[in-house]
This record gives structure tokens, C-alpha cells and sequence, in this order.
């Protein structure tokens, strides 16, 4: 990870406010910015220290848990260029029926999941997580039959439910709303190096193929359930358990009082509701957010588009390899457009992040343009799925070097799709328990995309499969248009104040002043009734 990135917000104004990114990011110090009612009792110079070291501390171990998840998720596709389909006795639409099966049960146990996060904490319940996957990735060396395979799958996808939007609630306990977009980006960093990886390391351990009578595939499953299980062991045993309450599992302190006092109140003076935000976590307040049309406007549009990024994910190393490159070499050259996939979605989301650092100076979080982001973003995969299919269908050689690079390219774009509809679709929540609902849906339509994008190619289909491509560039195109649909019902309700409580907002605002505890409610409240302005 580049240390300038991170440490960007470092630089700030003798006002007060909040420098990242080279962007000053009004209502961290300025307690005129703010509707708490906490006092700002440090200086600049204590909160760029504190801040610097509260991520140098979160962010690795978060990053690296989202390492281990995508490792032991998604090395099927690697293991696939092996003998595992001869050995487990498996066809490629079995293949795809597990991989179903386990996106299916993320899909099902993700609130359980996640009822379990806020009744023991984040930090003990993702930390198990990870040593749980990793048992049961491990487990997968010794699958020897296609009932072995789908158990191991169902339990895969038990044990993976609710970590990602499990983090992202984390993440947005410990930091401010401003800084999120950018940290969230760097947390699905952990998630593009684990892609990345799984081809380099299976290139590795695929050769072992029949040593101590192991097939090369076992040894990737074996292998790389251990890291997980020795990265949940080490999240345990570091992670802070708060900004308040800083103890480690082994006792020690990565904040002073007085650092603890500066992280906490700052995230409640940025957002109010954040003081006791599990006191909404309530079936009343789930029904709003289940009840919000404009959410599964764009719960639709991330599952089209994920289920047709997944398709290409999964069978990256088998596509690869069948343009005529040796195992070893598909293995690894598979990998490029998952590494890429860091530059871009971390530009990405600098770039969300600018536009809504920028809003907040300009506008006090009245405008925010993600909308076009998210439009460019489903051109660029319009463009590379088209340009990949007009290459299948040519009658004209065509030089493997070229369809491999479009295609990669194709996996590259694929990450800041979700990304950064993620952002745009947290963005138009008005509390934070609300955000981390929407988060853990639109997460959940991730899921249900990668079910659906697993049966997207077919074995009939292969190895050019012209029906897959040909139907994602026509869910590519739906995604560009209900794009555009979205913006513009966004553009209405902003002009004739549909966001405002006291119209559709009045709806979230009742929920959340009845929940809310009387004592504190005043802040909250304050809060609540900010005219509210959906992010175009």
C-alpha cells in the first residue's frame, strides 16, 4: 500500500478543518460544520497524528481479512486448470450449481450474520469468521466426490456471510463520513490483491500435482485455508475493539486516553446518531429500508451488472488457457486484470471521495454527483464486452495477445462497478444504522449477481461463449439506462424537496425519533431533519 494515499489526510488548515486527499474537508475540527453538540477541546496537530495512526492500525487488518475472504472464495476458478473436475467427478454446470449454492447461503445467513456482529462486536465475530472459512477451505483438499463438493460450498458460504458489510459497519464506526468513500476503496484493496494472488500462487502449487499423493488443486485449497486461518488469528489478536475502547485481545492499548477521546468524539461530532446507532437496529427500521423503492432501484442495477463481471471472474484462467497458453502461464497471466483492478478502483474511489469532500465544502453535503461516475463506468464495460465479442466473432485472425488484453481489461473495470455503486447507493441513506441496511443489501445483491453470473457461461457454450457475452452486453446496456433513470428521479425529488423531512423523509425520521433514546434524542433529531438532498 502507498503510505501517501493513506496519509493524505495529514495535512490541514490552521482553521481547523480536515485535509485529504489535498482536498480540505469541512466538519471534522469546525464544530460550526457540525449539528453536534460535543466540544472540539484539541487542535489540528492531535487529530492528524491520531487520525494517521487509528488507519496505519484498522486498515492493514481489515484489508488483510478481505484477503483472506477472496482468497479462499474465489481459488475454485484456479483450481479449475488442474484435475479437480476428473478427480472430484464433477461437470462444469456442477461446478457452477456449487458456486450457486454458496453465493445462495451468503445470500440467506447475510442478516443472520450480521444479528450476530452487533450482539458480540465486530471484532470477535469477523475475526472467528475468518478462522471458520479457513477451516472449511482447508477441508477442501479432501473432496473426493460431487456431495463433498456442494457440502463444502454451503458451509464456504455460512462462514463468509456478513463479513463485508460486517467491515464496512466497522470501518464507518471508526472514521467520518467524508472519509469512508476512500477507505472503503482501500478496504476492497484486500479483495483485488486476494484475485491477484490466487493466480500466482496456484501457478506455484499447481506443479505439485501427485506429490505425497496430492492432486496440485488439494494443495491450493490446503494452503490457502491455513493463511486465512493464521490471518483471523492475528485479526483477533490486534484489532482495537472501538476508537473508545482501544484493548487488544492481548492486552495492550494502540491509543492513549487521549487519543481515544479525539477518535471517538470527532466520528459523533461528523454524525450524531453514531453515539448509540445500534439502538435503531430495530424490524421497524428494516421495514423502511426494505420498503425504499429507490434502493431496489439499485439493487437491480448491481445485480446485472455483478453477474456478468462473475462470469468473466470465474472462468479467467480457463478463457486464458484456452487461447492457447500453457496451465502455468494461464494461471499467472490471469491474474493481470485482478491486479489492475487496484489502480482503478482506487482511483475510483478518489474520485467519489473528491466529489463528495468537494460537495461538502461547496454545499454542506446538499449535492452529491455519483451518478455519473456510475454511467461512465457501465459505458467502459459496454465498450470492452462489445470490442471482446466483436473479436470472437471476427472471420478474421485474430492474435491471442489482443483478446487476452481486452479481456482483462474487462476484469479490470469490474471491481469500481460495485465500488462505486456501493457508495452511490449507501450515500442516499439518512442515518447510519440505514447506511449499514443498505450497505448489507447492496452487498447482498452482489451475492445474488454472483449466483446468477455463475451459470452465465455454460460448458455448452465454451470455450468462446458468445451466448454469455452477448447477454452481458445486454445487461450492460439495461444497467447504462436504469443509470440514467435513477439520476433523473434523484434530479426530481431533489427539485420539488421529496428528501426533506416532512414528505418521504418524514417516514425515516418518525422511525428514528421513536427508537431513539429520549435523553440524547435533541442532536439526533437535528440531525434527522436536515433537508436532505439524494446524491445525483
Amino acid at each position: 500500500m502507498d503510505s501517501n494515499n493513506i496519509t493524505d489526510s495529514l495535512a490541514g488548515e490552521e482553521k481547523g478543518d480536515a485535509v485529504i486527499g489535498n482536498v480540505t474537508m469541512v466538519g471534522v475540527l469546525d464544530p460550526d460544520a457540525s449539528s453536534g453538540s460535543l466540544p472540539v477541546d484539541w487542535t489540528p496537530e492531535e487529530e492528524r497524528k491520531a487520525v494517521w495512526k487509528q488507519i496505519a492500525v484498522v486498515m492493514p487488518l481489515v484489508i488483510l481479512g478481505f484477503f483472506s475472504l477472496q482468497l479462499d472464495r474465489g481459488n475454485i476458478s484456479q483450481a479449475l486448470t488442474g484435475t479437480l473436475y476428473k478427480d472430484v467427478g464433477i461437470t462444469q454446470d456442477q461446478m457452477n450449481n456449487g458456486q450457486s449454492l454458496l453465493l445462495v447461503m451468503i445470500v440467506l445467513f447475510e442478516i443472520p450474520s450480521n444479528w450476530i456482529l452487533v450482539r458480540i462486536g465486530p471484532k470477535w465475530w469477523l475475526g472467528s469468521q475468518m478462522i471458520i472459512w479457513g477451516v472449511i477451505a482447508a477441508a477442501q483438499s479432501a473432496i473426493r466426490s460431487p456431495g463433498a463438493y456442494y457440502a463444502t460450498r454451503v458451509l464456504l458460504g455460512i462462514g463468509e456471510s456478513g463479513f463485508i458489510p460486517g467491515s464496512i459497519y466497522y470501518i464507518s464506526t471508526m472514521f467520518t463520513r467524508a472519509e469512508q468513500a476512500k477507505l472503503v476503496a482501500w478496504f476492497y484493496v484486500g479483495n483485488i490483491c486476494g484475485k491477484g494472488s490466487s493466480g500466482l500462487i496456484a501457478a506455484g502449487l499447481l506443479p505439485l500435482q501427485g506429490q505425497h499423493g496430492i492432486p496440485g488443486w488439494a494443495y491450493i485449497f490446503l494452503v490457502e485455508g491455513i493463511i486465512s486461518i493464521g490471518i483471523g488469528i492475528l485479526f483477533l489478536a490486534l484489532i482495537p475493539t472501538s476508537a473508545r475502547d482501544c484493548r487488544t485481545m492481548l492486552g495492550f492499548r494502540w491509543f492513549t486516553a487521549r487519543e481515544s477521546h479525539i477518535l471517538h468524539n470527532r466520528v459523533i461530532i461528523d454524525d450524531p446518531l453514531k453515539e448509540d446507532p445500534l439502538a435503531h437496529f430495530t424490524k421497524r427500521n428494516l421495514a423502511v429500508v426494505l420498503g425504499s423503492w429507490r434502493l431496489w432501484l439499485h439493487v437491480i442495477f448491481c445485480i446485472g451488472g455483478v453477474a456478468c463481471s462473475t462470469a468473466v471472474n470465474t472462468y479467467n484462467a480457463q478463457v486464458v488457457k484456452a487461447m492457447g497458453y500453457p496451465t502455468g502461464k494461464a494461471n499467472a497471466m490471469s491474474s493481470l486484470g485482478s491486479w489492475l483492478q487496484a489502480p482503478v478502483t482506487l482511483l475510483w474511489g478518489y474520485a467519489i471521495h473528491l466529489i463528495t469532500v468537494t460537495t461538502l465544502i461547496h454545499t454542506r453535503d446538499r449535492t452529491r454527483f455519483k451518478g455519473p461516475l456510475m454511467l461512465l463506468i457501465t459505458a467502459i464495460m459496454l465498450v470492452l464486452n462489445g470490442s471482446y465479442y466483436a473479436l470472437l466473432t471476427s472471420t478474421g485472425a485474430v492474435k491471442p495477445a489482443n483478446q487476452y488484453a481486452v479481456y482483462e481489461l474487462i476484469v479490470a473495470f469490474g471491481e469500481p462497478f460495485f465500488v462505486g455503486g456501493l457508495s452511490w447507493a449507501v450515500s442516499t441513506a439518512r442515518t447510519p444504522i440505514q447506511r449499514s441496511m443498505y450497505g448489507a443489501m447492496y452487498v447482498m445483491a452482489s451475492n445474488s449477481g454472483q449466483a446468477i453470473g455463475g451459470q452465465m457461461f455454460r460448458a455448452s457454450d465454451a470455450p468462446k461463449y458468445l451466448r454469455g457475452f452477448a447477454a452481458a452486453l445486454g445487461v450492460y446496456g439495461f444497467c447504462f439506462a436504469l443509470a440514467v433513470a435513477i439520476i433523473l428521479q434523484y434530479v426530481y425529488a431533489n427539485k420539488h424537496g421529496l428528501g426533506d423531512a416532512g414528505k418521504e423523509g418524514v417516514a425515516h425520521l418518525e422511525v428514528e425519533r421513536s427508537e431513539h433514546d429520549r435523553e440524547r434524542g435533541a442532536d439526533a433529531d437535528a440531525e434527522v431533519r436536515k433537508v436532505f438532498h439524494y446524491p445525483t
